[in-house]
This record gives structure tokens, C-alpha cells and sequence, in this order.
């Protein structure tokens, strides 16, 4: 598990600090999150059904 809090830029110390970046990296994870998790269930519903199929005959 990865938090994306890791990977927010230091903050500036002249007090200009601009939340963009944070926010880019937060739905950045968010996006591949989702793709991740996705992708893993469905590949677990194939294997799921490819070895039930292989267990009636």
C-alpha cells in the first residue's frame, strides 16, 4: 500500500505554496487505484471460472 502523501512536493518556504500539484498526485492514485483494482478482479473472475470449468469435466 502506497499513500500519495509520500510523494507531495516540500513546501516553500517564502509561504507560496500552491495546492495543484497535491491534487494531481492524490487523483492520480485515485485513477490508477481504480484501474489496479479493476483489472485484478476481473482477471480473478477468469481464473475463477477457467478453473471451474476444468474441475467438471
Amino acid at each position: 500500500m502506497i499513500f500519495p502523501q509520500f510523494f507531495f512536493p516540500e513546501p516553500r518556504k517564502d509561504g507560496i505554496n500552491c495546492g495543484m500539484p497535491a491534487l494531481g498526485i492524490t487523483l492520480a492514485f485515485w485513477v490508477f487505484g481504480t484501474i489496479g483494482a479493476l483489472s485484478s478482479h476481473i482477471t480473478w473472475i477468469f481464473i475463477k471460472k477457467r478453473k471451474n470449468a476444468l474441475e467438471k469435466m
